[in-house]
């Protein structure tokens, strides 16, 4: 995998409980995989990014107190490092830069989506 190389510390599963619901144990490894991939991306991490990176439901994430607390920890660190960063220096600089490009990405989105939203309600309005 592409983010193969950036190896974040992941806690470690608890052994599987016989009376989980089925797929637990798989929407459970999906939600540390998410993470680990908010994190190596650099992204803002926070229950609903992971949750929506993952494909799980908030209330799942939630109900995970390992989970919970994974990515706690992980939002820590990560805004424990960003507030390190002074105002103006060249890390500062990286940072803007990285989160006006990831803005423009997300411009981008909103406007094919928009777009496609108004083709699809064109449709919608010939039937």
């Amino acid at each position: 995998m592409w983010w193969g190389q950036c190896r974040p510390r992941l806690p470690v599963s608890p052994q599987q409980d016989p009376g989980l619901q089925p797929g637990s144990e798989q929407k459970r490894q999906a939600a540390l995989t998410a993470l680990a991939q908010l994190q190596c991306e650099k992204r803002i991490i926070t229950k609903a990014a992971v949750a929506r990176q993952a494909g799980v439901s908030l209330v799942f994430l939630r109900s995970h107190r390992d989970l919970v607390q994974a990515v706690e920890e992980a939002a820590n660190t990560r805004s424990a490092l960003v507030s390190s960063i002074s105002p103006g220096s060249p890390a500062s600089d990286q940072v803007i830069a990285a989160l006006r490009r990831r803005l423009d990405e997300m411009k981008q989105q909103l406007a094919a989506k928009d777009q496609e939203l108004r083709r699809k309600q064109r449709e919608f309005d010939l039937l």
